[in-house]
This record gives C-alpha cells, structure tokens and sequence, in this order.
C-alpha cells in the first residue's frame, strides 16, 4: 500500500512539474496551445496605453496600476475561495495527510542522485532546451532593453504619438500582439518536424542576428551609426522578434516531452525548467552589456 502511495504521489509531482514548465511558457503541449503568458503581455500593453491616454501625469498612472493590481489581488482570492469548491482539488487535499513510505536515505546520497538524474534529464531534451535557451537569451538581450532607447524619426515634442504613444504601441503592444501570433501558430503548422531538432535549434540560433540589427535603428547611440531612420524598420524587427520567440518557446514545449525516456517525464519538466531559466538570466546579463555599449 505504501508504494502505491508513493508512485501516485511521484506520479502527482511529475504532472506539477510539467504544468510549471507550461505555465512559464504559456503554454500546454496537449490540445492547442494555451497562450497564458502571451495573453497578459497583450492585455498589460493595451492598460499602459489606456492609463498613458486617460491619465495626464505620472501619478495618476500609478494610482490606476494600483487600482488594477488591487482588483486582479482580490480575483485572486476569490478564485481561492472557489478552488476549495472543486471536488478534483478536494479529493488531493483530503488524502493530503497519507503517510508516505519512511526514506532513511543520507541527504548528499539523495543530492548526488537528484544531480545525476537532472543531468541525465538536461541530456535527453538538450535539442529543445538549448532551441529555448538561445530563444529566451535573444529576445530578453534587446527586449525591451534596447527597444525602449528608440527615438521617432523627426522627433516632435508637440507630438503625443512621439512623446505618450510610439514605445507603447510600437515596441509593447506590438511584440506582444506578434508573440500571441506565434504561439498561435503551433496549433496549425509544426515546423520544424519532430526529427528536425538540429534545425529548430538553428533557427533560435540565427534570431541572433536581429540583436546588430536592433542597434542599428535610430537610437541615439555615441558608438555605434545609426543605419535605419525610419520608423517602420524598428516595428517590423520588434513583429518579427515576438513572432518568432513565441513559435520557437510553444514548439520546443511540445516537443521536450517526447525526448524523455519512459517514466523520466517529471525529469524532463525539471530539466525543461532549467533552460527556461539559464536563457532568462544569459538575456539580462546580455541585455545590459548591450545597453553599455551602445
């Protein structure tokens, strides 16, 4: 009896495990996908452009973010309430207290064990791992680090389109909007194949080019010229990096979990984890370098 515990509760933890992973990235590799993260992206854009357009000065900003965040606590908590409503949740929360089996096993046993095993997880979905690294890495090294320096060609500071408006609409809502497109798109085209991983992976590693092709937009930079002027140019770079950030992140997700081995499937949502995470903090130290030097 105690085993069958232990392997529902392993098997429970692997399935949390991998909700975590599809969470973070906004999305579930069953079904279509379901675009979380893409979502909130596009609905905080649109309220920074409402609270730009209704507030006329910083504070009354920032009054309207807190009134917003307030609401979306209190939502919060009401959907609490009503979690401990659902039976599925009750049914987990009342066999909550089932002993488990005892495991007298040394800590740095279990700690070279859980390393191996993470190790072993990190190998099997490197080709999907590596695919989110460099895609993560890249978008986060220019987004919205580099984007937010952008000056309208012909500045006009009589102009509320360059003043309130360009970077909210050309640079938020705009790679926010693609990347909802993107991972839209993996419910009808998966491209590449499943076979395919060394070309997914050269795919996240060739958006590389659009980090020059980002400093290279009118920027107002003392090292580096300024090549594209027009304002057109840095919309389509910013388009193009949330299409192909959120493509690249839904299909690597759907397939990580092919590439585990039988039974290895919570391992695969640990590991997956990890690259999520290497590529969100290799794209900050990047993102400030980047800024430095331009």
């Amino acid at each position: 009896m105690a085993v069958e515990v232990d392997e529902m509760n392993e098997k429970r933890e692997g399935d949390v495990l991998m909700c975590n992973t599809e969470l973070e990235t906004g999305h579930l590799d069953q079904g279509k996908p379901k675009d979380k993260s893409a979502v909130a992206g596009i609905i905080a854009a649109a309220a920074n452009l409402l609270t730009i357009a209704s507030a006329s000065n910083p504070l009354d900003v920032g009054f309207a973010y807190f009134i917003i965040g307030v609401c979306i606590i209190a939502l919060t908590i009401g959907l609490f309430i009503i979690l401990f409503r659902n039976p599925y949740f009750l049914y987990y929360w009342k066999n909550k207290g089932i002993k488990q089996r005892t495991d007298n096993t040394p800590w740095n046993v279990k700690l070279r064990r859980t390393a191996a095993n993470l190790w072993h997880a990190m190998w099997e979905v490197r080709w999907t791992g590596f695919t989110l690294l460099f895609t993560l890495a890249v978008t986060l090294a220019v987004f919205p680090s580099v984007y937010v320096l952008l000056v309208p060609n012909n500045f006009d500071e009589n102009s509320q389109w360059h003043t309130k408006y360009f970077h909210a609409v050309t640079v938020f809502l705009c790679y926010n909007v693609f990347d909802y497109v993107g991972r839209m798109f993996v419910g009808w085209i998966k491209w590449p194949k499943f076979a395919q991983k060394k070309l997914l992976l050269s795919m996240a590693v060739l958006r590389a080019i659009l980090i020059p092709l980002s400093t290279l937009c009118n920027i107002n930079s003392k090292r580096i010229p300024t090549v594209f002027y027009h304002d057109s140019i840095p919309t389509i770079l910013v388009g193009l990096l949330g299409l192909t950030n959120g493509y690249l992140i839904s299909l690597s997700v759907n397939y990580a979990p092919r590439y585990a081995s039988p039974g290895n499937e919570e391992g695969c949502g640990i590991a997956t984890s990890t690259y999520i995470s290497l590529g969100l903090c290799i794209g900050v130290f990047l993102s400030y370098g980047i800024v430095a030097l331009v």
